[in-house]
């Protein structure tokens, strides 16, 4: 395909394409999906960096995805490991706990020319720690990260246990020109880095000093977000909606976020876009729930 018939995105997300797998049944997600799913509903071009296996999920997740308006087009087919999939449990306050299995065809994302091509176009690049479990997927986003220099990195940490290391948490944040944690997370970075537990002001401003990140944004749940530059604070209140599960959450507030921001919106106003749609999806069930014109009509409409 040559270069000038390739689509452009504003957005590329990197990493898992998944299933997760709950006790009412198999949800489509993953953060980097679960992030481009919600984008594109806003109206932001954008797309997913991942890789299916020749299954029944992958041409499942494919059709799913293909179907909500979402781009397939830089989804990779794997011939030789299964699409991924991840065991979900849910406490009486409807907050996950995951179980994610390993060898999966996310893991093996290769970098191709068309990736490279549309990545050269995007304004922002999205990637996690998940996906760099492994040692091909991480190779790849990191070459894929170099290559990008005049793109906005946007680091969603994104911590599961056993799928995170010291280094690749530090190599994640030499890359990152954003970086979106809960609270959960600043105590484990810190517990990391062996800096001692910093409160979210504090701790930003180490990422600041060291590793030259421009805005940290830390989500607290009901409780909303605290977003940090090196020359402005940001606090916004949560917002009050009756959960239904937490799955996704924190996507959907990424996507909201860098949906104004893109736009060039105050950091302020591009924290209360992601809060908004953070707390709608949280009174729905899973990662891509469905939002109605409707809703996302009032949502912008609230936003801007």
């Amino acid at each position: 395909m040559h270069e000038s018939s390739l689509p452009q995105y504003q957005a590329l997300a990197f990493g898992e394409f998944l299933w997760d797998q709950l006790s009412t049944g198999d949800v489509l997600g993953g953060a980097p999906g679960n992030f481009i799913f919600h984008l594109t509903q806003l109206g932001t071009s954008a797309a997913v960096v991942t890789r299916v296996g020749i299954d029944p999920l992958g041409q499942q997740a494919l059709e799913l995805y293909a179907h909500a308006g979402c781009s397939t087009h830089l989804i990779q087919h794997d011939p030789h490991h299964p699409t991924g999939t991840v065991t979900v449990e849910l406490n009486d306050a409807g907050s996950p706990s995951y179980t994610i299995h390993q060898a999966v065809a996310y893991d093996y994302i290769e970098l191709t020319d068309e990736l490279l091509s549309c990545a050269e176009h995007a304004k922002l690049i999205h990637y996690s720690t998940l996906v760099q479990r492994s040692e091909k997927a991480r190779e790849t986003l990191y070459s894929l990260l170099q290559s990008t220099p005049h793109s906005i990195h946007l680091l969603d940490l994104n911590l599961r246990p056993k799928c995170y290391s010291k280094e690749t948490v530090t190599h994640s944040l030499s890359f990152a020109d954003i970086i979106k944690l809960n609270d959960e997370e600043v105590v484990e970075v810190c517990r990391l880095l062996e800096i001692g537990t910093l409160s979210p002001q504090a701790f930003s401003q180490m990422l600041f000093e060291k590793f030259h990140v421009g805005i940290c944004l830390v989500t607290m749940g009901k409780d909303g977000v605290l977003a940090f530059s090196p020359n402005e604070n940001v606090s916004i209140p949560g917002i009050s909606v009756q959960v239904e599960d937490t799955v996704g959450a924190g996507d959907a507030f990424t996507a909201g976020f860098v949906h104004s921001y893109l736009q060039e919106k105050p950091l302020q106003e591009s924290c209360q876009s992601g809060n908004q749609l953070g707390a709608l999806v949280a009174s729905k069930q899973g990662g891509m729930p469905h939002i109605s014109k409707e809703e996302l009509s009032n949502l912008l409409k609230t936003i801007f």
